[in-house]
């Protein structure tokens, strides 16, 4: 470690996750810099991203616990989390757009940039049921891999789609 300060923080996957989300964002700077209000809502995109992925980790971690992860469980788990993540994506998605109407006064951009939270939403919900099952069924420590990778992957996952939504619709 010589040539490191000593507060050199360990580099974690959801380092590694904030680094390609820069990188995301930077490929998508025509898009920021076209409609501006698509930047506005980008923290609480990756914010409501991360607690949905969160919250249907914290299930899935504790159900695997508890019974053998077979494709009928993985299904309707994921049947199961979505029906729950629905009602906050649809409820974001409103509070969304009607303040993208105020703020920018267009109904498409309101609808896209809702719609693309949405999306995120949904995807964010699976990711946290997904990642940890996928770690459960190779073997990996559940307790140390589980949260941080799930963190990163829901951050890249979110703002892929919706840079890309919004990208290709304004």
């Amino acid at each position: 470690m010589a040539g490191f300060p000593l507060s050199f923080p360990l580099v974690t996957g959801h380092d590694h996750g904030g680094t390609v989300c820069a990188l995301v964002a930077q490929a998508h700077a025509k898009t920021l810099q076209h409609t501006l209000v698509v930047a506005f809502f980008m923290t609480l995109v990756l914010a409501l991203g991360e607690s949905v992925a969160i919250q249907s980790l914290a299930l899935v971690l504790e159900t695997l616990r508890l019974r053998r992860v077979t494709p009928a469980w993985f299904f309707n788990t994921c049947k199961r989390e979505a029906l729950t993540a629905l009602p906050l994506a649809v409820a974001t998605s409103v509070a969304v757009f009607l303040v993208v109407l105020i703020l920018d006064h267009a109904l498409w951009p309101a609808a896209v940039i809702s719609a693309s939270l949405a999306v995120g939403v949904g995807a964010a919900c699976l990711l946290g049921i997904s990642i940890p099952t996928l770690l459960h069924a190779v073997k990996l420590d559940l307790t140390i891999a589980a949260g941080p990778i799930t963190l990163a992957a829901t951050d890249i996952a979110m703002l892929l789609l919706y840079l890309g939504i919004t990208g290709v619709l304004l």
